[in-house]
């Protein structure tokens, strides 16, 4: 499916999809939202990791590989999130802990499935990394990065929005709501 989401931004541009994940009107998706004549849309994925997919699709000529290329991708700013966290927040044996999960068979079997999932993980950790990162300092480089990184997350996946009561929450235990 996101090799054939991918395909129609290549092939027909975003003037014509409009960001819009097209898939045939007879392929197997589960959606009754129909793009003209041939297209049935695919609402439940934002389309900006279709538009990355197309983005390497272009660059490798349109390879079945140029899809996972995305994945890898993002596998490795997730990795980089959960490190970063990990290093930051916790102590040394909590963090051994987290270190050595991120290096578990399930993390990695988990992160080469094709689904943004991993790729909302880490901007969803970045982004709340950020956001921890302004309250200790107050520096507005922290907000900005913190803004720029949740609206990647929420452009991948919608459930990027489940990070917002715990920075909320946050707030709250800090008494920062000024």
């Amino acid at each position: 499916q996101i090799y054939g989401w991918s395909k129609s931004h290549n092939d027909y541009g975003l003037s014509y999809t409009k960001g819009y994940n097209l898939s045939l009107k007879e392929s197997p998706i589960y959606s009754e939202v129909y793009f003209g004549d041939d297209h049935k849309v695919y609402v439940g994925v934002p389309s900006v990791f279709p538009i990355i997919g197309a983005i390497f699709y272009k660059i490798f000529d349109g390879s079945i590989i140029s899809t996972r290329l995305p994945h890898v991708l993002f596998d490795l700013i997730m990795f980089y999130a959960m490190f970063v966290f990990a290093i930051s927040m916790f102590k040394s044996a909590q963090r051994n802990y987290i270190l050595l999960f991120l290096c578990s068979p399930m993390v990695f079997l988990f992160s080469t499935h094709p689904d943004p999932n991993t790729a909302f993980l880490g901007l969803s950790i970045l982004s709340y990394h950020c956001f921890i990162n302004f309250l200790f300092t107050k520096k507005r480089k922290w907000l900005f990065s913190q803004a720029i990184f949740f609206l990647l997350a929420f452009n991948v996946s919608y459930f990027a929005i489940s990070i917002l009561p715990g920075m909320v929450f946050q707030l709250w235990l800090n008494n920062s709501f000024d």
